[in-house]
């Protein structure tokens, strides 16, 4: 009882910086499209789209469409649908001049339901990736008529809206630098320009992202509108070019790419024959809401199925996980959070196991063998180690 009252004043008490190299997205299951009325034609076409977007957003896949004898799923969307409704655009839009289609005036929100997109999902051998996903920061140079600046988080610019509408279509959590005194002082608009890997990189560390990524978007002879992209993630660089008359052709592609590159890394396809059950066993477990709080954060984890008590013990708690990727999902989905941090386990006799080994007895001052006094007490050994952080 000293121990949990202990911990409860030294967690009041505690202030720690923790890395945000990764970030829990919301409404991953939900969409807004802008439709023309309320009527049902065009609210099935509406959902179907809604659909789409969704699908790509947790498979992480853009060409979801192409996936053999999914395209036939999209027209039945309305069996996914668990939520929808309308809402007025205002003010009301007005059609441009010379303008022959209406002019969508509501949006149409729809919310999907998890477990079946899910489920579709992995019928079709899809991965599917939760919503604890890495972040990513964005360093953005606009060449206009040879000004060159970054683009920071509070610029508001052609470019910049439509990198945010992407990385929000796409359930990527996607940051512009605050670009003030201490970026300025880390990194040049030149160091950017160049890609320069060193700087880049040095300057990044303060937000503590996952992944970089570094763009050049400039307007060349006739108009062309030229983009150059390179993303740094887990140790590795990616370039590639894009040419367009469109800026959104040459801008749209470098969020798409990320996406789609991190979600190879850490969306997770099902298979059968990976489904099983893994041991994770946390230290610094020392209050009934500590147990509660790494309890709830197992149970989001995408690859999680269930989760079970295995062992309590003193400021330390054992877990059973019914996973469907195995360890490897499981270890690398938690690296990406902010509640769990690796432990290494000294090497020894698992919690509740005598030192001569497995089934061995206690050894006895007086001589002999002497009964374990918790008969109760189970030796395991976990599959992952990890210490709650505060």
């Amino acid at each position: 009882m000293k121990n949990w009252l202990g911990a409860g004043l030294l967690l009041a008490l505690a202030i720690t910086t923790v890395p945000c190299g990764a970030v829990e997205v919301p409404g991953l299951y939900e969409a807004r499209v802008p439709v023309v009325g309320q009527g049902r034609t065009e609210r099935n076409a509406a959902i179907q789209k809604a659909f789409i977007e969704v699908l790509v957003r947790i498979s992480g896949r853009g060409a979801i469409g192409t996936v053999p004898g999914l395209a036939e799923r999209i027209p039945q969307a309305n069996r996914y649908v668990q939520q929808y409704r309308y809402r007025a655009i205002t003010p009301a839009p007005k059609a441009p001049p010379g303008a022959t289609e209406p002019v969508p005036d509501h949006i149409l929100w729809v919310r999907f339901d998890k477990k079946g997109v899910n489920r579709l999902l992995r019928q079709f051998g899809l991965p599917v990736w939760g919503a604890t996903r890495p972040a990513t920061l964005a360093w953005v140079v606009v060449d206009e008529q040879g000004r060159r600046q970054i683009l920071s988080n509070d610029m508001q610019h052609p470019v910049r809206e439509l990198i945010d509408e992407r990385a929000r279509r796409r359930g990527l959590p996607l940051q512009l630098p605050l670009y003030d005194l201490q970026d300025r002082a880390a990194v040049r608009v030149s160091d950017v320009w160049g890609n320069f890997e060193d700087a880049i990189l040095q300057g990044s560390t303060r937000y503590q992202t996952e992944a970089v990524l570094v763009g050049r978007v400039y307007r060349g002879f006739g108009g062309v509108w030229n983009a150059r992209w390179t993303l740094y993630s887990g140790g590795q660089r990616q370039d590639w070019e894009l040419r367009s008359l469109e800026l959104a052709e040459v801008v749209l592609p470098g969020v798409d790419q990320t996406a789609e590159t991190l979600a190879a890394r850490f969306a997770q396809v099902n298979h059968d024959r990976a489904s099983n059950d893994i041991t994770i066993a946390v230290s610094g477990v020392r209050t009934l809401a500590d147990y509660r709080r790494v309890a709830t954060y197992l149970e989001k984890l995408a690859d999680v199925e269930k989760v079970q008590p295995a062992l309590l013990e003193a400021e330390r708690a054992t877990f059973q996980l019914r996973v469907r990727s195995g360890r490897l999902a499981v270890a690398q989905a938690i690296s990406l959070g902010d509640v769990l941090t690796t432990e290494i386990m000294a090497a020894g006799p698992a919690p509740g196991t005598p030192a001569g080994g497995p089934g061995a007895a206690p050894a006895n001052p007086a001589g002999g063998p002497v009964t374990d006094p918790d008969p109760r007490r189970v030796a395991i050994v976990p599959d992952l180690s990890y210490r709650l952080i505060p």
